[in-house]
This record gives structure tokens, C-alpha cells and sequence, in this order.
């Protein structure tokens, strides 16, 4: 931080050092002013509980115990071929 004073005020001449000081300031007061939200959102999110992402069902819509299941599809079967069609030689 001293190293950058000293560098300001060898690049920045001595009658515009006061205005660099104060655009700076405003410049640091907006930034906490802005990221200030975020780091409250930060804090309650940090303070929230596994539990608490969890959504308990309704009482009343709650699914009963066995769901029905779904009938299950027909396992492909080999086409028949049709009777003499031997792959054999003649």
C-alpha cells in the first residue's frame, strides 16, 4: 500500500493529487456499497441449514405407499422364417 503512495505521487502531479485522493475514496465507497448486498446474501446463505432446502410434502398430497407400477413391454421376439428356407447348399 505505501508503494503505491509513493508511486501516485511521483505519476500524479501535487495539484491533482487531492482530486486522484477523492475519486479514489468514492470510487472504494462504491465498491463496499455494491458488494454489500452480495455479502449479506453470503451471510444468510451460510446460516441456512441442509433442512431447510427440503420441501416436506402436504399432509393431504402426500403419495400413497405403493405407487402402481407401469406394465412392462414385450421382450422382442426373432422373426419366424418361413418353412424350406434352409441356408443349406444344394
Amino acid at each position: 500500500m505505501i508503494l503505491l503512495a509513493i508511486i501516485a505521487l511521483i505519476v500524479i502531479p501535487p495539484d491533482k493529487l487531492p482530486d486522484a485522493a477523492r475519486q479514489l475514496a468514492r470510487f472504494i465507497n462504491d465498491l463496499k456499497r455494491n458488494t454489500s448486498g452480495i455479502w449479506d446474501d453470503i451471510k444468510k446463505d451460510a446460516m441456512l441449514k441442509p433442512e431447510d432446502f427440503v420441501k416436506p410434502n402436504p399432509p393431504d398430497t402426500q403419495e400413497p405407499a405403493t405407487a402402481p407400477t407401469a406394465p412392462t413391454p414385450p421382450s422382442p421376439t426373432k422373426p419366424t422364417e418361413p418353412p424350406g428356407s434352409d441356408d443349406k447348399p444344394l
